[in-house]
C-alpha cells in the first residue's frame, strides 16, 4: 500500500510518479492520499491536454454552445430539455450517448437529433469532436470517469450529484479539474434555485438563530430489500458499458433501473441521494465548502438478503469542533422536532441556535420567530429552475465562477461517504479533513471500508 504524506496543513507536492502510482490504487478501491490544492493532476496534464483546457474558453457570448449529453434517461432527459428550453438562443444539442436504447431514444427526441448524432458509447461521441459542453447525468458510479474524459479534452461539464461514488475518485476529479483549469459545475441546484433554502442559509449565516449549535437533516428511508433473480441481458442495453468502472455482477433489471441507488457498487442509498443535497447545504451554511467535520458516528439497518445492500434506516452524527456544531442525520421523523406548518415531513433541514430555529425544505422556510427571516436582504420567492443551469452557461460565456465547483462537490459527497461508513461499521470515528483519512481507534478498518473496488482503466479514457 502506498504511504500517505506526513500530516500537514500543506502536504508536499507529489511527483508525477507518485501521482500515477496513487491513481493506480483506484482499481483496488484504496483512497488516494490528500494532495494540496490543484497539484495532484498537474503531472498528468500533457501539453495537448493543457492546450485543450485553454481551448475551452473559445465559446463566447456571441456563439452558441454545442452541448452533448451523457445519460439521457429520466434525469438526463430532463436536464437536456431544461438547457434547450431555457437557453434556446445560446445552446444547441449536438449529440447524446446512453448505453440504454430507451435513453438514446429519449435524448434523440428531446435534442431533435439525426441518427448520426446518437451514440451508445460516449467515448465515440467525444472522439468525433465538435463539443463545447457536456451534461453528465449517468448513475453515480459513472460521474467521475465520464467527467474526467470530457475535461481532458477541454470540454466544460455539468455533472449530476453526488459528484463521486468514492472519496478516491472525488479527490482525483477535483484535483484534475483544478490543474487543468477546467469548467465543472456540480448539479447541487439547492445552492441556486430554491429561495426557501437560500433564505434559511442567509438567516443562519447572519446569526439570526444566535450561536448555531445543532443542524438536523431528515432524509427519506430506503428499501429493506427485494429478491435477486439473475436475468438474461436484454438487447436494449450495453450492460458491460453500463457497469463501466463497477465490478462485474450478474444482470438484473433492478440493478440498472432507478433503484440502482440501493446497491453499494453504484451509490450509498438515500445518504447520497437527498443526503448529497442537504449535506451540501450544511457545508454551505457553515462556510465549510473546502473543509469538513472531524468526527462521525452512526448506526443503521441493512437488508439481510436480496439485491439491495445499503442502509434503509439510519441515524448518524457529524461533529464540527471548529464550529462547535453537531449535525444530526436521520431517517426517523420522530428524531426531527415537529415544525408547525410542516406536517408529514420526509426531508428537510433544521438549524438550531441559542435564539431559536430555522427550518427549510425546497418549498418553505419556517422560523421560531418570523423576524429571523428578515435578514440578509433576500429577494425572490419563486423557484427558479433555470438558475443553476444559467451559472453553467455564464461559466462558459462570461468566465463566471461556479457556485458548486468540483472541490465543493467532492467535499459534500465526502460527508455522504463518512455517514455511510460510520453507519456500516456502527462506529464513532475520528476524521482528518485535511488528509482525508480516518485516524485513531478503528481507523484501519474504516479506511478500508471507505474504499470499494473500481476498474482503473475507466479513469484514463
Amino acid at each position: 500500500m502506498a504511504s500517505s504524506p506526513a500530516q500537514s496543513a500543506h502536504p508536499p507536492r507529489p511527483t508525477r510518479k507518485q501521482f500515477l502510482r496513487a491513481a493506480g490504487l483506484l482499481c483496488a478501491g484504496i483512497a488516494l492520499p490528500r494532495f494540496a490544492g490543484a497539484t495532484a493532476a498537474a503531472g498528468t496534464a500533457s501539453p495537448n491536454l493543457r492546450a485543450a483546457s485553454r481551448a475551452a474558453a473559445r465559446t463566447t457570448a456571441n456563439s452558441r454552445i454545442r452541448l452533448a449529453s451523457i445519460g439521457t434517461g429520466g434525469k438526463g432527459g430532463r436536464n437536456l430539455a431544461d438547457f434547450l428550453k431555457n437557453f434556446p438562443k445560446l445552446v444547441e444539442c449536438v449529440g447524446v450517448a446512453d448505453p440504454k436504447a430507451g435513453g438514446r431514444a429519449n435524448g434523440q427526441r428531446i435534442g431533435k437529433l439525426p441518427d448520426s448524432a446518437v451514440w451508445n458509447d460516449f467515448r465515440d461521441m467525444l472522439e468525433k469532436g465538435g463539443i463545447d459542453a457536456v451534461c453528465v447525468s449517468t448513475p453515480d458510479h459513472w460521474h467521475v470517469p465520464a467527467t474526467l474524459a470530457c475535461i481532458r479534452r477541454g470540454i466544460a461539464v455539468y455533472v449530476e450529484k453526488p459528484l463521486c461514488r468514492t472519496l478516491a475518485e472525488g479527490r482525483l476529479l477535483a484535483d484534475t479539474a483544478a490543474a487543468l483549469g477546467a469548467k465543472v459545475l456540480v448539479g447541487s441546484q439547492q445552492r441556486s434555485m430554491y429561495p426557501a433554502i437560500l433564505k434559511a442559509v442567509r438567516a443562519v449565516r447572519a446569526g439570526c438563530v444566535g450561536e448555531l449549535r445543532t443542524i438536523r437533516v431528515l432524509l427519506h428511508k430506503g428499501n429493506p430489500g427485494v429478491p435477486f433473480t439473475v436475468e438474461p441481458v436484454p438487447p436494449s442495453i450495453d450492460y458491460p458499458l453500463w457497469l463501466g468502472p463497477a465490478p462485474d455482477k450478474p444482470y438484473s433489471a433492478r440493478r440498472t433501473g432507478g433503484t440502482f441507488r440501493q446497491i453499494s457498487d453504484y451509490s450509498e442509498g438515500s445518504i447520497s441521494d437527498w443526503g448529497a443535497h442537504h449535506l451540501d447545504i450544511v457545508q454551505m451554511a457553515l462556510g465549510m465548502d473546502r473543509g469538513g467535520p472531524s468526527e462521525v458516528e452512526g448506526t443503521g439497518l441493512f437488508p439481510t438478503e436480496g439485491l439491495y445492500d445499503v442502509p434503509y434506516q439510519y441515524d448518524a452524527r457529524l461533529y464540527y469542533p471548529s464550529k462547535k456544531v453537531t449535525v444530526v442525520v436521520t431517517t426517523d421523523p420522530k428524531d426531527f422536532p415537529e415544525v408547525r406548518g410542516a406536517k408529514g415531513l420526509t426531508n428537510g433541514i433544521r438549524f438550531e441556535g441559542g435564539e431559536g430555529f430555522v427550518f427549510c425544505d425546497r418549498v418553505k422556510t419556517i422560523a421560531s420567530s418570523p423576524a429571523m427571516l428578515d435578514a440578509g436582504g433576500f429577494e425572490g420567492k419563486a423557484i427558479n429552475r433555470a438558475a443553476h443551469l444559467k451559472n453553467f452557461i455564464d461559466m462558459i460565456t462570461q468566465g463566471a465562477a461556479p457556485c458548486a465547483p468540483a472541490e465543493t462537490g467532492h467535499r459534500s459527497a465526502t460527508l455522504c461517504h463518512l455517514v455511510y461508513t460510520a453507519v456500516r461499521l456502527r462506529a464513532h470515528l475520528k476524521w482528518n479533513p485535511v488528509m482525508e483519512r480516518f485516524e485513531g481507534a478503528g481507523a484501519v478498518l474504516a479506511n478500508r471500508a471507505l474504499a470499494i473496488p473500481r476498474k482503473e482503466e475507466w479513469y484514463h479514457i
